[in-house]
Parts: structure tokens; sequence; C-alpha cells
């Protein structure tokens, strides 16, 4: 498992006790580079010195907030593969904003981890700086900065590592902000931050992080529960019942009963009383012809949620298809049997009880043309059942609307596109809308009500819950 540190090199980062330094220099050299409103090493004046002299101080210099940290990673990890120094060098600003750049700081901490600690560190380039070279003042900037691809290549490189581990509390408030905002939207929950606690030179891991990522978690999971994306939500949680009853939610979406059942047994184990109100549901879907039919439905329904409206009309179709074959072959003496029918209705249309349906059927037209009733559609299924329940007919004829819309699309025979404004055109030619189609679904089906809701019901608590 591969191990990085980033750390934001701030002011404070470098430093060296008074009496070691004059034992290579005068005191008035100190006070050049002391500086006292800061009570600190003056990163530029200092720094240069520090560089000129490593040789002599490097066995004095101190990093007391950096060094608890390398210690700690080290300590959990044998070694870090990766450490970034985060230094500024604000070349366009003012000698306010330059005098205190870290760069060289960063420069010496670059030669001073690796032979302070170079036996724990990989052995190729171990250290490496990146510089933030615009003004550090403002958020927005830094941000900018983070979120150039170009200058920010070191940190992309990090994508695969296990482990992320930041220091930024030394530098500049803006520079920490952006990068904890970036480093969490790179590395997500392999990202940890660490702190230094001065007093003690202990270093310890903070814990909002996690408590930001599994916030951010739960805003994804109740979107994707809105949207009904039952993949997202099991990809993104961590809770094993929310997990599962999501896994199984999917693939009854995928009318794979069998293993949305298998998921609801795993349940079992973990939360036995909802594992047995949804495998009640789940059972009652195979009860009967038209709770499958019900269930293409509720299906198609969250597909115009989606806005997947191709699968919508597939699913719309099927269903009209699947319950006006249901009733018509109900009113008929003998079974379904696509290859056969044509033989089977002629037969049945020469009976004498059943002229007045033959001549119903002789006279229907489909798109101007005469109904071809001997060819198992759903236009002739339509049209049988409509002949036996009129109000029937006249509900399911609107969906016809939409026959060469579905027939254009990529569901079908050809690449017409499909969308929410196109069905609507469609249906406004038969003087109807999307809304009176699914109202005369839902009165035709007797539709209650959609039970991935009360599925989404079950995920939500369970959500809150934990």
């Amino acid at each position: 498992m591969k191990s990085a540190l980033i750390i934001t090199v701030g002011t404070r980062d470098l430093t060296i006790n008074k009496e070691d330094f004059i034992q290579n220099n005068s005191p008035e050299d100190w006070d050049k580079i002391f500086d006292v409103k800061r009570n600190g090493i003056s990163p530029k004046l200092g720094g240069e010195v520090f560089e000129k002299q490593f040789n002599q101080l490097h066995p004095v210099l101190k990093y007391p907030i950096i060094k608890p940290a390398l210690k700690d990673v080290i300590r959990k990890n044998g070694q870090i593969d990766k450490i970034i120094l985060i230094a500024t060098d604000q070349k366009e600003s003012g000698e306010q904003f330059t005098a205190n750049d870290t760069f060289i700081f960063a420069r010496i901490l670059q030669k001073l981890l690796v032979l302070k600690h170079g036996k724990n560190l990989a052995n190729e380039n171990p250290v490496a700086i990146l510089t933030v070279d615009k003004n550090v003042s403002y958020l927005d900037s830094m941000v900018d900065f983070f979120n150039n691809k170009k200058k920010t290549k070191s940190l992309l490189e990090l994508i695969d590592f296990e482990n992320i581990y930041v220091l930024n509390q030394g530098g500049i408030p803006s520079i920490n902000m952006a990068l904890m905002l970036k480093t969490i939207d790179l590395y997500g929950s392999k990202t940890i931050f660490l702190r230094t606690n001065e007093e003690d030179g202990q270093c310890y891991p903070l814990k909002f992080t996690m408590q930001f990522l599994e916030s951010d978690k739960r805003k994804t999971i109740k979107t994707a529960l809105n949207n009904y994306n039952y993949n997202i939500i099991a990809e993104t949680t961590t809770d094993p019942s929310i997990a599962l009853v999501s896994k199984y939610a999917l693939h009854r979406l995928y009318f794979d009963f069998e293993s949305a059942s298998d998921f609801l047994k795993a349940l079992r184990t973990i939360n036995p009383d909802l594992s047995k109100r949804l495998l009640k549901g789940l059972n009652e879907i195979t009860a009967d012809h038209l709770s499958l039919i019900k269930e293409v439905y509720i299906n198609a329904k969250i597909k115009l949620k989606q806005q997947a409206y191709v699968d919508f009309l597939l699913r719309a179709f099927r269903i009209t298809e699947e319950y006006t074959r249901t009733r018509a072959m109900k009113k008929l003496d003998f079974p379904f049997n696509h290859y056969t029918f044509e033989k089977d209705i002629s037969a049945f249309l020469q009976k004498p009880e059943n002229r007045a349906l033959l001549s119903y059927l002789e006279n229907e037209n489909f798109k101007g043309s005469k109904l071809k009733y001997t060819t198992p559609t759903i236009p002739v299924f339509i049209a049988i059942a409509g002949f036996y329940e009129p109000n029937v007919l006249d509900k399911l004829n609107k969906i016809t609307a939409l026959s060469e819309v579905r027939n254009k699309s990529i569901g079908a025979h050809d690449f017409e596109p499909v969308s929410l404004e196109i069905i609507e055109k469609a249906l406004a030619e038969r003087q109807t809308s999307l809304k009176e189609v699914l109202n005369d679904f839902d009165e035709i089906l007797g539709m209650e009500s959609n039970p991935f809701d009360e599925i989404n019901k079950e995920i939500a608590f369970l959500l809150d819950v934990h």
C-alpha cells in the first residue's frame, strides 16, 4: 500500500535555537534573521542563511510541526512513498508578501527530510515541491490554483495511493482551505488530515474528514432516492442494511426477482423485520398476472421519472399489449398461440354467436386502413377488448398515438430521437396528454401506490437512524 504526505510549509515550519545558530554565526547575524514581530525566523533572510550553511546547520535545524507527523505516518505505514511540500513564491506580488514566501524553507526541508528520514522514504525522488506562485490572499484564487491540472500534476499522481495524509497546519489559511477542499475531492475517504499539538509535540488525525464525507454521502443517497437510482445508493453507502435493500430494489427493477429475493434473505440476518416486510411485497408480484402487469407499469413510470423515454415507451406498449391480450383472450374460447392465432380467430369469428364481433372488427380502422384483425397485434387486442368493454377501448387507444414515435426510436426500427416534448406533441395530435394517459392506466390497472416509494421510505429511515 502506498502512502503520501502533503505538507503546507509555513513560516514556523523551520527553525533553530539561538544558541545553536551563534555557534557558527554572530549575535548580529541572529538579529538579522529573527523577526521580532513574528517571534520567528524570517523565511526569506533566515532561509537564505540556512541554505548557504546547510552542511554546518542541518544537525540543529528543527521542524517541530512536521516531524511528529512524519513519525506518525512512518509508524503506521513503514515508509512514505511521496512527500509533497507546498510552498509560496509570489514573484508578482509586493515585498510585503514575498518576504514571507516559504519556497526557500521548502528547498531546505526537501534535503533535510531525506537526510534525516531517508531510510523510511521511497528511494527515488521521495520529496517534491509544489510552488504556489499566485497572490495567496484570496481563497477563490487558491481554489483556482489547485484546480489547475498542469500546476498541480504532482497531486494528481497520488490518485492510486491508498493513504493520503495532509498536514495543512502551517502556511496561509487560504492555501490550507483550498488544499483541504481539493484533497477531499481528489482522494475522498483516503484523505487523512493531521494536526500537531505544538505544546506536547504529539500528532493526531482529525475526524472531520469522515464526518464531512459521511454528510456528503447522505446527500448523494437522498438525491439518488428521489430518482430511484439504487445502484448509486448501493455503491455509496457503508451501511449493510441500506446496501442490501438498494440491491433488492435494483434487481426488482431488473425483473430479476430471484436475485432480489436473495438480497432480502441476506438482509434477514441483519434486520429480520424489514426483510419479512419486503419479501411479502416481492411475493405479491408473482401472485397473479395483473400484479406482474402493474409491476411493469411501475417500472415504466420510474423510467419516465429518470427521463429514459425510450425505455418508458417500450414498457408502456408492453403493458398495453399484455393487458389487452389478457382481457381479449378471456373473451375468446381458445388459448393464445402467436403462430396459430390467425387460424384460431378465424374459426372463432365464424361461429354464429360471434358474428357481431366479426362485423365490429371488419369495420375497425387503424392508421387509415382496415384493421388486420387476424394478426395478433396491440390494435387487434384493443379492438377485441373494446368490443366487450368500450370504456377500456377509449382509454387504451390513446397510447397508440405513440406507435410511430416508438417504431422510429432506437428501441424498435430506427434512430429517431425521443423526448418528453416529442411524446407530448404526438399525444396532442389525438387531443390527449401524457398526464391523461397515465391517469387512464392508473384507473384501468387499479393502481394505489408505488411500492418503490415505500422502499425509499425504508432506506430513508435507515439513513436517519444510523
